[in-house]
């Protein structure tokens, strides 16, 4: 019986610390996660946001002195920008020097291998910034008029797809029988091979677009070039590349 009893005792005992360590424990894990629950969030990296705007600013300003570069070396040049958000697109457009029929490298249009050296010098100035929070994209519309193409053409760059039309057509290496459509947009591929080889711009986040046009007339057949800087305006919203402040985009 008394040996009954001290073992019943040990058991009791026993008992109350393990309540007694389990208790503290429970006002542990109680206590740490109140702590976490009204720790403050986490500290954005200010110096990190400090750097891309800095960065972003002085590429603006470089940005600037290529494209007033491009103006005098490609007398006529249309510049216009447009705003959505905060980002925005720069559109550069020859203002003479067209392609002649049929043709599509840079060397046929002078002005437009000029847009296409001051493309890729904006596009360099910001170079050191690209990032998940901004992000440069660069776009090229080829253009052709209403004469027909005698015989195609040899295309000697990579195979390409270009949008023209709301469809997608997809420009091969070697001869082409090539209608207005494609040849449109060998004019546009010309200028993103050619910025691609060089490596002015790397890595390159292109679209080609191709847009043929009912008329005889050499105003048609050029390349269209514009950058879209995406989040631009978040880090400097007074950014102005043509000279002028466009207003948003309607």
């Amino acid at each position: 019986m008394e040996a009954d009893k001290s073992e019943r005792e040990v058991t009791k005992r026993a008992f109350a610390v393990v309540a007694t360590i389990v208790f503290f424990l429970a006002i542990g894990v109680a206590f740490v996660w109140r702590r976490s629950a009204l720790a403050p969030a986490p500290i954005p990296d200010v110096a990190d946001e400090i750097r891309v705007a800095s960065a972003v600013q002085q590429g603006v300003k470089d940005g600037q002195v290529a494209i007033q570069k491009v103006n005098d070396l490609v007398p006529g040049i249309t510049c216009h920008q447009v705003q959505l958000g905060e980002t925005m697109k720069v559109t550069l457009v020859a203002g003479r020097d067209y392609y002649d029929p049929g043709k599509f490298k840079l060397a046929d249009a002078p002005a437009v291998a000029g847009l296409a050296l001051g493309v890729a010098d904006v596009y360099e100035a910001f170079r050191g910034v690209r990032s998940n929070q901004f992000e440069v994209e660069f776009e090229a519309t080829g253009t052709a008029d209403a004469i027909p193409i005698q015989g195609g053409i040899d295309y000697d760059g990579r195979a390409l797809s270009c949008l023209v039309e709301g469809k997608y057509l997809t420009l091969t290496s070697g001869p082409n029988a090539l209608d207005n459509k494609l040849l449109a947009c060998a004019r546009a591929a010309a200028v993103a091979e050619y910025l691609d080889l060089d490596k002015k711009v790397r890595p390159i986040h292109i679209k080609l677009q191709g847009q043929e046009y009912g008329k005889r007339d050499g105003h048609f057949r050029s390349v269209d070039l514009a950058i879209t800087f995406i989040g631009l305006l978040r880090y400097a919203p007074d950014a102005d590349f043509c000279g002028k402040r466009s207003g948003p985009a309607k």
